[in-house]
């Protein structure tokens, strides 16, 4: 058996509590003696515990009793932030911290005559035995077991070592918990934002003169990307917008979303386009959080005239597709919100029946092949190769709006 270390001057500190030394090292005392860590940084703390906590159960046996240089097992146990329990190999549960007992309270659960299979009702007996089987074979496992307090369910994983006698054989197990129930919902709460997120998107739309079908693809739960769509108020002209906010997760998703209603009231403006981004940013300059800017591009298509207008902000590239071919047409321009004076332009040019367009984020204008793209001339061809690109990108948010003029009279069901 290992002697407990001593300090003979202990740094002053709260009693029954773990501290930390000004080298970062790990202490704990009380007023029968103190306990040195020396080779544990604070930083390790915050990450993999479990070889402290074994180094704590392993200083005395499990029936030790406290003394002037000895400490017991249950005192170090009670002053970690975890719940942390210990078991024999037949899965009885033999001692155990406070805070694994806050987290059974109010339940029909006696840890005094407990196994784990009636501790961790979602775990059946063979799955537990199979983690026990993995941490002698390996020196760790892990398996999810929930606990429940005052009617309320804890998710926990629970990092699983062996404990082993003078002889070297395991005698028991300990079991150090991280509660996940806070990163579960939160994961669920993101997994709902990305649901109400995709609900906004407008659907596929067809007119008389227009096809317009969109690719929507987050990286993850929730997307740093959107675009709309819709006819305007006179019934001549069709407004769309792409928006790509730099970053990804919930925050930039936030971001996104209030830069995405800024461009669906610009759409029912009058004003020149230009001007419209330049409200957009003037606006997007001062609201956005600092390291936050967005690309974004916006059109108008006049349904009597086949003229289409647009300006960009930061969206570099977009296609136009003809009987020739699909090509990228370069829009270079300042990012929205990152300068406040920022200056945009508006271009302008005619359509003739058949062609199309395409807006497109990064996420798919960074995977598209030149050479490949200026073969293809049909529009449902382009849509497919746009899909797939958006597809297989996982390390991105991948979005495009794309628009096809027919001939006057000429309704074509839009693209699945």
């Amino acid at each position: 058996m290992r002697e407990v270390p001593v300090l003979s001057s202990p740094v002053p500190a709260e009693q029954g509590r773990l501290h930390l030394h000004q080298d970062h090292a790990v202490y704990w005392f009380n007023e029968q003696c103190s306990v040195w860590f020396p080779k544990y940084d604070v930083r390790e703390l915050t990450g993999d515990s479990v070889q402290l906590i074994q180094d704590f159960l392993s200083f005395v046996p499990h029936d030790a009793e406290g003394g002037k240089d000895r400490i017991s097992s249950r005192q170090l146990m009670d002053t970690l932030p975890y719940p942390v329990f210990t078991f024999t190999v037949n899965m009885a549960v033999c001692t155990w911290n406070l805070k694994m007992e806050g987290y059974i309270e109010d339940t029909a659960v006696s840890l005094s005559d407990c196994r784990l299979p009636e501790l961790f009702l979602n775990q059946t007996e063979e799955k537990l035995e199979a983690a026990l089987f993995r941490a002698a074979a390996d020196g760790t496992s892990t398996f999810r077991g929930n606990l429940q307090s005052r009617s309320i369910f804890y998710t926990f994983d629970w990092d699983i070592t062996p404990l082993y006698d003078e002889e070297g054989d395991i005698y028991a197990f300990s079991a150090f918990g991280r509660n996940q129930t806070r990163e579960l919902d939160l994961e669920q709460e993101v997994l709902i934002a990305g649901m109400l997120q995709k609900s906004m998107m407008p659907p596929p739309l067809r007119d008389a003169r227009i096809r317009l079908d969109p690719v929507y693809q987050p990286a993850g739960h929730v997307s740093g990307d959107t675009y709309g769509y819709y006819c305007k108020e006179d019934g001549r002209k069709i407004y769309a917008y792409l928006i790509d906010v730099m970053g990804h997760g919930l925050p930039t998703a936030i971001q996104t979303a209030a830069v995405r209603l800024l461009f669906e009231q610009a759409g029912r403006s009058s004003a020149p386009l230009h001007e419209r981004m330049a409200q957009i940013n003037a606006v997007s300059y001062e609201t956005l959080p600092v390291d936050y800017f967005a690309a974004a591009i916006m059109m108008e298509f006049d349904l009597e005239t086949n003229e289409l207008s647009y300006t960009s902000a930061g969206v570099n590239h977009f296609l136009h597709g003809t009987t020739e071919g699909t090509a990228s047409i370069e829009t270079p321009s300042p990012f929205i919100g990152m300068f406040e004076n920022a200056t945009f332009t508006t271009e302008t040019f005619f359509l003739q029946d058949g062609e199309h367009v395409h807006l497109l984020s990064d996420g798919i204008f960074d995977l598209i092949h030149v050479d490949k793209l200026a073969a293809i001339t049909n529009y449902d061809d382009v849509c497919s190769y746009l899909k797939t690109l958006a597809v297989y990108h996982k390390r991105d948010d991948a979005t495009a709006a794309s628009m096809l003029i027919l001939p006057a009279g000429d309704v074509q069901e839009a693209s699945e």
